[in-house]
């Protein structure tokens, strides 16, 4: 478990700090209207997708098949029994992913524990039945007395954190949230009032009275046919096979207001998306396009995620940040199938395409080894200047050693000084001025290492260690000249260095409770050479959830 506070921010509160691989839920209001897709264009999507209910289905059978949000607890639990190999083939690293696919695999697996032996290891089963208990509504579905369901749920989160050196956090937060459809589309809506909202660097929005925040999360309306999928509205997605960080599509930044659809095959997955991005794209040093009107951004992705054979899954992700003045929706962007790299070369304009390369692999009884490779600035003439690159080399290992109960975690992540930056402003990797790629941003390296024991059913224990060396350089940094390779990382570097112990018990879906303690020191603070904050913390947190679904 990340100690909170970590660094100079609070981001370890909404990124690390909940092991279950659960965001801080403090996220963003309603955006301008000039900063979303056109409206124009959503409304038509939105259109075709009710349309698109009304095509013949078979009889409705249970409840509406929902994406399940990336900051759900359950990815992680998910993504543990995938490293352990009890999960079977799935497409672990193009998230969100949806309840009835979970709800199925959760039944083919009980088949299998029927004939197969040995049986599961307990501490598997153990996490099983915490994912039987979060999707019972779709495992043991009530009598249903009509074809439209309602499912309303809610959660309450308090958390409390000690530390010597820094100011001590007391924080609640309350979240509700309403979804209603059929098997065939789904509409979902998420918000929270947060006492210490604003502290969340994702944070966009207003505060009401204090730090006291109101937020709107999640918005969306989804279809979904057979191995088909739309999605229009406000979700967060990631992509990438990490544990715990991705380099190119993180859910780190604030979520998006967008058009998404995907395909699924038993060998591979296809997924797009469009969206319009923020205006505040400005450094202090940025003189030349202040006060220039109508600046439009976008962003736009693809990923194909294929599986050639039985534990290797290959990703393939190309993203682009386009805008500037009188830049509108570009049609070669708005095509899913298009290399938008070789499009804006062609076409002559200066955009920031990026690629990525994740790979992994499950031995057979043996570890989960995954990588990710990051190129932005590609030259094609491999000459006018070095390519800016990351890396990301890790590996899960349930049981190493024959360790009953253990789940051990290691990764070391690069990422070069000029990567999600760019020469023109609005081209940046940036969303409400939040990177979209990885938590640490550019010019920085991580090791990072964690061990979970499970010791019984519903408690476990996380030893944490990490550090992370950052370097002056940030995506928002200004390009103004041919970028060379120089001292890695940058400038005066602030190095952080953490370790933490944490008990968690979570007994079922609806109740978890974390208690932690460990020490932390950071140097050169703020790239200030010889300035020092360390010292210990202690903490603990409680989450109370429920939820009710009802057909009529």
């Amino acid at each position: 478990m990340q100690p909170v506070g970590d660094m100079v921010s609070l981001r370890s509160i909404s990124r690390l700090r909940e092991h279950s691989g659960s965001r801080t839920f403090a996220a963003m209001i309603p955006r301008l209207k000039s900063d979303r897709v056109p409206r124009r264009l959503t409304f038509k999507v939105t259109i075709i997708c009710l349309l698109l209910t009304l095509l013949p289905v078979r009889a409705h059978a249970g409840p509406g098949d929902e994406a399940l949000p990336t900051d759900h607890w359950a990815n992680d639990v998910i993504y543990e029994l995938y490293a352990a190999g009890v999960w079977g083939d799935w497409p672990v690293g193009t998230r969100p992913w949806f309840r009835g696919d979970i709800a199925r695999r959760l039944k083919e697996i009980a088949q299998r524990e029927k004939s197969y032996t040995p049986s599961i290891h307990p501490e598997h089963e153990w996490l099983l039945a915490t994912l039987r208990s979060e999707f019972d509504d779709l495992l043991n579905p009530r009598e249903h007395t009509g074809e439209l369901d309602l499912r309303t749920g809610g959660d309450l989160f308090g958390l409390s954190r000690s530390e010597s050196g820094r100011e001590g956090i007391i924080r609640g937060r309350t979240r509700a949230y309403a979804g209603t459809g059929t098997g065939l589309w789904w509409v979902f809506v998420r918000g929270d009032i947060d006492s210490r909202g604003d502290d969340d660097p994702t944070f966009f929005g207003r505060r009401w009275q204090d730090h006291l925040t109101g937020t709107i999360d999640l918005g969306l309306i989804s279809w979904r046919r057979n191995a088909y999928s739309v999605t229009a509205g406000r979700e967060a997605i990631a992509w990438g096979s990490g544990a715990h960080d991705l380099l190119l599509v993180n859910d780190q930044s604030p979520p998006y207001d967008l058009i998404r659809f995907s395909y699924h095959h038993k060998n591979f997955d296809f997924s797009y998306f469009l969206t319009g991005l923020d205006s505040d794209f400005r450094h202090p040093d940025d003189t030349t396009y202040v006060g220039v009107a109508d600046i439009k951004r976008y962003f736009a992705g693809h990923r194909l995620e294929i599986r050639p054979t039985k534990g290797l899954e290959i990703g393939l992700t190309e993203v682009v940040v386009w805008g500037g003045p009188g830049r509108q929706l570009e049609a070669f962007y708005l095509n899913p199938f298009l290399p938008y790299y070789w499009e804006q070369l062609n076409a002559g304009v200066d955009d920031n395409p990026l690629w990525s390369v994740d790979v992994s692999y499950l031995v057979p009884n043996g570890p989960m080894l995954y990588g990710e490779f990051l190129i932005d600035d590609f030259q094609i003439d491999f000459v006018s200047e070095p390519h800016q690159v990351g890396w990301m080399l890790g590996t899960n290992w349930a049981r190493p050693m024959g360790v009953s109960g253990s789940f051990f975690t290691f990764d070391w992540s690069h990422i070069e000084p000029g990567v999600f930056g760019q020469n023109r402003p609005y081209n940046r990797y940036l969303n409400h001025r939040v990177g979209m790629g990885s938590v640490m941003g550019p010019d920085a390296d991580r090791l990072f290492v964690r061990l979970r024991q499970h010791v019984s059913a519903p408690m476990s224990l996380t030893i944490q260690g990490e550090q992370i060396r950052k370097g002056e350089r940030e995506i928002a940094t200004p390009q103004n000249s041919t970028l060379v390779r120089n001292e890695f990382p940058s400038g005066i570097v602030e190095t952080r260095t953490s370790g933490s112990l944490t008990l968690m018990y979570r007994p079922d879906a609806h109740l978890e409770f974390t208690l932690g303690g460990g020490y932390r020191s950071t140097t050169n603070v703020g790239h200030i050479d010889g300035t020092r904050l360390e010292g210990a913390f202690i903490q603990f947190s409680l989450r109370v959830s429920g939820w009710r679904t009802r057909s009529f």
